[in-house]
């Protein structure tokens, strides 16, 4: 696995980021903000490298955050910088997520999936 999926286990393991579900990224009236486990990848892009367009839209009782007009997937770019993971690995990250799997169950799930990839440096 590379560098920047390492950093983003780190960071789901941090306590820093406060865990969302349905969305990769919400904010609330009161500045509360809420990440998906993918989010928070997006997140992270955003901080290291940048040049995502962001957009916020307003939803029922909160805003999300699209990231290259993606709301609960990865843009192309994040995944390529995590090492491509892929939409099947993404839906079952999603899954995990959305069903109530905390953050740290979920980083403990990325490196088994990231071995299941054929043809790819993990």
């Amino acid at each position: 696995m590379n560098d920047n999926t390492k950093a983003w286990i780190a960071a789901l393991l941090s306590g820093e980021y406060k865990q969302g579900q349905e969305r990769l990224h919400k904010i609330y009236s009161d500045g509360r903000e809420e990440f998906c486990c993918l989010g928070v990848a997006c997140d992270l892009y955003q901080k290291a490298v940048g040049g995502l367009t962001l957009e916020v839209q307003n939803e029922n009782g909160y805003e999300q955050v699209r990231y290259n007009t993606w709301t609960g997937a990865l843009p192309k770019e994040v995944e390529e910088w995590l090492g491509v993971i892929g939409e099947a690995k993404q839906d079952i990250l999603t899954e995990a997520n959305d069903s109530g799997q905390t953050f740290e169950q979920i980083a403990q799930l990325i490196p088994t999936l990231l071995k299941e990839v054929p043809n790819e440096q993990v």
